[in-house]
This record gives C-alpha cells, sequence and structure tokens, in this order.
C-alpha cells in the first residue's frame, strides 16, 4: 500500500497506490467531519490475506474499522461494506459490485452497504440480506453502528457512537 513505479517510453513514472490515498482520504474526513485529529494516533492499516490491495473500494469499509478502533465499539455484526471516499465524506461508485454482494452473502453477511451510485434495486435481492445505498459517511456510521437518524443533528457522529 506504498507507491509504485511504471517504466513508459523510458521515462519513470512514480504514483501512490490508489490503496493508500484512500487511507489518506479516511484520515482526512476523520478531521473534518468527526474532528478527530488522527496525528494523535499511531494508526496503521493492515490489510490481511497474502493478496496485494489496491483500489479505493475499501474505503468506507477502512473508516469503519479506524471508528471502531477508535471509540472501542464494534461495528454491526454482519456488515460487509465497499465504495470509496472522498476527503469530504462522499461515498463514490466503485467497481465489480455484483461480485462483491455475491462474496458478502456467501460470507454471511446480513447487511451490505453500496455507494448509491452502484445501487440497483432489481439485482440487488438477497435472501435474508439487506443491500443499502449510501452517499455519505455519515451514513455509513449511521449504519454500522446502529445510529438512528433521528438522533444524528450534525456531520459529527462521534460523539453519538462513543455514547452508544
Amino acid at each position: 500500500m506504498e507507491t509504485e513505479e511504471i517504466e513508459l517510453r523510458q521515462r519513470k513514472l512514480k504514483r501512490k497506490s490508489t490503496a493508500l490515498a484512500s487511507a489518506e482520504n479516511v484520515l482526512r474526513v476523520f478531521q473534518k467531519r468527526f474532528l478527530v485529529d488522527c496525528r494523535d494516533y499511531d494508526i496503521r492499516f493492515n490489510i490481511p490475506g497474502g493478496m496485494p490491495m489496491d483500489g479505493p473500494s475499501a474505503g468506507i469499509a477502512l473508516a469503519v474499522a479506524l471508528m471502531s478502533a477508535l471509540t472501542g465499539k464494534p461495528a454491526a455484526k454482519g456488515l460487509a461494506l465497499t465504495g470509496e471516499i472522498t476527503v469530504q465524506g462522499e461515498v463514490r461508485p466503485v467497481g465489480g459490485v455484483h461480485e462483491k454482494l455475491e462474496a458478502a452473502v456467501l460470507a454471511g453477511a446480513t447487511t451490505i452497504l453500496v455507494p448509491v451510485d452502484n445501487y440497483e434495486e432489481h439485482s440487488m435481492k438477497f435472501d435474508a440480506t439487506e443491500v443499502l445505498p449510501v452517499s455519505d459517511i455519515t451514513e455509513v456510521m449511521r449504519f454500522a453502528f446502529s445510529i438512528p437518524h433521528e438522533a444524528e443533528k450534525t456531520d459529527n457522529v462521534l460523539p453519538l457512537i462513543v455514547s452508544a
């Protein structure tokens, strides 16, 4: 999850991995939206599994994992999620959603969060699994930590999660 070099036409191009960019976006969102300065913590994202992870699809999953670690509160049982996170906290669409949904259902997920722009109601019906569209990190946290919509007055759901 670092950088990669590409040699193209006798030029070396270096770019940050999109997984690293996703992790950095999560840290910025926590500062902007939840008023948490992540520089006060020693934060490391470890993606186990033996395969390199790249792409922005894990953005909201990284955000939920970080919120859980900072608050000591577990995310909802049976939750699976996919979606890119922007520095503004928007959830953007990703590729391979149908394959990810099938894998989540096979793994036993009971609730799956997907970007609203990837949501297709007619093709997202699964027995015993609810697929919910999300467009913002606050919605993600509301679902992940079972915060009723009525209880949330601002974008900063952190106090609501801590007090739960």
